[in-house]
């Protein structure tokens, strides 16, 4: 081994025990989170370089889907930024076919995008993406509650009169 190899090792080893952190720390230590997403975002940034498309694990798409998600799960505090989501989004969008837990974070990731920019065709992109995708079964919180919450956004900006067609949309879905 190289020094140089020895040090990308040891950057990986770092990436996966953050991401293991990440993945424990409570919500409700939410400045502890977000610093944890931060950081692993950063050092898996840093190792795109060095992806491997022989590795089951360290793969560009598996690093791209890793940065997308750490970036979704920071959003939910406002730690991330439009520029941020939206490449997250992008990620998600193309993980969407062969992954579906990157399915309710790309649900997530619209949300958040309209929280960032008030634009409804994100909440809308959400729900039309909602819709046609069906979800393994009704013990899949994080799918549901995101179009809940798609729906409940659209509902609370919307006129009274078009509130019902939202309600029955998510009722639907």
């Amino acid at each position: 081994h190289s020094y140089l190899g020895a040090l990308i090792e040891a950057r990986w080893a770092t990436a996966r025990a953050l991401k293991h952190q990440a993945s424990v720390v409570p919500f409700f230590e939410q400045v502890r989170l977000t610093r944890t997403c931060s950081v692993t975002r950063e050092y898996y940034e840093a190792l795109r370089p060095f992806a491997d498309e022989t590795s089951p694990t360290r793969n560009l798409a598996k690093i791209e889907r890793e940065i997308a998600r750490l970036t979704v799960v920071a959003a939910r505090f406002n730690a991330s930024t439009r520029s941020e989501l939206e490449s997250a989004l992008s990620y998600l969008t193309a993980a969407t076919e062969n992954d579906i837990q990157a399915s309710a974070f790309r649900l997530e990731a619209l949300i958040e995008l309209y929280h960032e920019s008030g634009d409804f065709d994100h909440l809308r992109a959400a729900l039309h993406f909602a819709k046609l995708n069906t979800v393994p079964s009704n013990d899949w919180p994080l799918w549901h509650t995101s179009v809940a919450e798609a729906t409940l956004c659209i509902v609370q900006d919307t006129s009274e009169t078009a509130r019902p067609k939202f309600i029955r949309i998510a009722y639907d879905t």
